[in-house]
């Protein structure tokens, strides 16, 4: 072999040579960003699994509020119906109270009589006593 041949292959061997380190280099460096990067993704998906529970749990909050708020105001309109029904009875108590017979309750109010005349005992005898 000659030296020029010797000086080629040695020449070819410190550029492979070379070659091989940087390529060492940068796989470490790839390695290093994948590790980073899967941490940063294990952290990511906990946020999520996180951000999913307490969104159900709102979800959950949610809807027992809004069912707690038909029940009340179904409560609330029950009581402003019974309240419209009971009005008539109420104005016929004052009206008794005041000394109205069972006549007027019957005519102002459209009571009946049976109805007019169980108020008129009832809230009538009370003056009396």
């Amino acid at each position: 072999m000659s030296w020029l041949e010797i000086l080629i292959v040695a020449l070819a061997l410190v550029v492979i040579a070379g070659v091989l380190t940087y390529q060492h280099r940068r796989r470490k460096a790839l390695e290093q960003q994948l590790a980073a990067l899967s941490q940063r993704s294990d952290i990511l998906q906990q946020s999520l699994h996180a951000l999913t529970a307490g969104a159900a749990g709102a979800d959950k909050r949610m809807y027992r509020l809004e069912a707690r708020e038909r029940r009340l105001q179904e409560r609330q309109e029950s009581l402003e119906s019974q309240q419209a029904v009971d009005q008539p009875y109420a104005q016929a108590i004052n009206l008794v109270q005041q000394g109205a017979g069972v006549r007027r309750l019957m005519e102002e109010l459209a009571l009946s009589e049976s109805e007019a005349e169980l108020i008129f005992r009832l809230h009538g005898l009370q003056n009396d006593a």
